[in-house]
């Protein structure tokens, strides 16, 4: 881009320097220097050496200008291009971070699963060992591991009942 801005700006110098050296621009330079040099044909003469139609230097520094705004807007623009690309590889980093997380997450789940069901086999086996066949319909196989898994269960306890409703009278149970 810097060599792309440089080569605009000499375009624009060599425009100007050959417009500035054909024989009428040399003479309107001349004449120019000539109301400068008075003050009261300058005062008056002052608003048509502004006007960028009739005066070639001051048309040459509205597009000196022009051109550097126009490069400071590109330059702005090329960072912001540059500042949302980095937040979007910031972006894209954290996703893959989160779903590798995530991947090595479900490993270490199958991993568990893997040796739970390889642990229950071994049990169910040690069980056909050493149990007569007739007596393992009634185990369960896969009990749970604490204190509460090894309890009791209680028979018959249910909740209390309660009234469906209102409308429901006893006598529509």
């Amino acid at each position: 881009m810097a060599t792309e801005h440089a080569a605009e700006r000499m375009a624009l110098h060599a425009a100007h320097k050959s417009e500035a050296a054909k024989p009428f621009a040399r003479a309107a330079g001349a004449i120019h220097a000539l109301l400068d040099r008075v003050p009261g044909l300058r005062s008056v003469i002052a608003p048509l050496r502004r006007n960028p139609k009739l005066n070639p230097v001051e048309r040459h520094r509205i597009e000196r200008d022009a051109l550097d705004r126009r490069h400071e807007r590109e330059r702005f623009t090329l960072g912001r291009r540059y500042a949302a690309l980095g937040r979007l590889d910031v972006w894209e980093i954290r996703s893959l971070e989160n779903t590798v997380r995530r991947q090595v997450q479900e490993m270490k789940t199958a991993r568990g699963q893997k040796a739970e069901t390889l642990q229950d086999r071994i049990e169910v086996n040690k069980l056909d060992i050493t149990l007569p066949a007739d007596s393992l319909h009634g185990v369960d196989l896969k009990q749970a591991k604490g204190w509460k898994g090894r309890q009791q269960k209680p028979t018959g306890q249910t909740a209390p009942k309660r009234p469906k409703g209102y409308r429901f009278t006893r006598d529509n149970r």
